[in-house]
């Protein structure tokens, strides 16, 4: 409490009445108005950007091909026909999901890792949700237990991180692990080491999501091309060797 009351005495409310922090130059505290300084929010993101098409080529690639994957199972999941309730939704719930993932991603871009958690906390939740209707698709057509209802149901592995991510990310709080990587200066460094760790969260949840997505398909027809299967059993090899991704990395039972 007393570092985050600390924090918020060293921010100061500009003239314009906007909040702003005061900038370092020469280790002498500067008004930014005063010094001229010119605000670029997107500093941090040109930077990604540059590195992602030189020596991140592999990383931007493979995320790319996760998106598409995604997208797929989303389109085919929303042109079964005849159409229930269950792929209905399904297909609703992955397109949902390929949003939030690329809300994800492009906070990375940023340097804001830290407040995509709310957004992956929601993103979770929409993975869970695939696995729930997935388990019984009658489920569809009845009113849904709250997030946390159905994370029991089905033994979900990730409620811990869900817990986590409440508390850390999806509230403003002045104690605990919110405020471990802030600092004064909010201009923050771009930081190489920290966009490949976050891109590798990126893709592992992606991954999840998409297996998740695959089952879907699966219970409404039966089955999955083996085409599809090979492309997504690739995609797992290829983000293991390049991320070395944790979570749940294994391919759908079954297939």
């Amino acid at each position: 409490m007393r570092k985050a009351i600390a924090l918020a005495g060293r921010l100061t409310l500009a003239s314009s009445g906007r909040l702003a922090a005061p900038l370092r130059h020469g280790g002498v505290m500067r008004d930014p108005e005063a010094c001229g300084e010119q605000m670029n929010l997107w500093t941090n993101r040109d930077s990604a950007l540059q590195v992602l098409w030189t020596d991140m080529i592999r990383e931007r690639e493979l995320l790319d091909k996760a998106f598409q994957q995604l997208e797929y199972f989303a389109q085919r999941l929303g042109h079964i026909r005849p159409a229930t309730s269950f792929t209905k939704m399904a297909a609703l719930i992955a397109a949902k999901a390929r949003n939030l993932a690329q809300a994800c991603y492009s906070l990375s871009l940023d340097g804001l890792g830290q407040e995509s958690g709310a957004i992956v906390r929601v993103w979770i939740e929409a993975t869970e949700l695939l696995v729930y209707l997935r388990c019984d698709p009658d489920r569809a057509d009845k009113k849904l237990p709250s997030a946390g209802e159905r994370a029991k149901a089905i033994g979900s592995s990730m409620q811990g991180l869900r817990t986590y991510l409440s508390k850390t990310a999806s509230h403003v709080g002045l104690e605990g692990d919110s405020w471990l990587y802030m600092q004064v200066e909010t201009r923050r460094e771009f930081k190489r080491d920290v966009l490949r760790e976050n891109l590798g969260t990126t893709f592992a949840l992606l991954f999840s999501t998409i297996k998740e997505a695959a089952l879907c398909l699966k219970t409404a027809r039966g089955s999955v091309e083996e085409g599809i299967v090979r492309q997504m059993d690739q995609l797992r090899r290829e983000g293991i060797i390049l991320f070395n991704a944790g979570l749940d990395m294994s391919m759908p039972n079954g297939n």
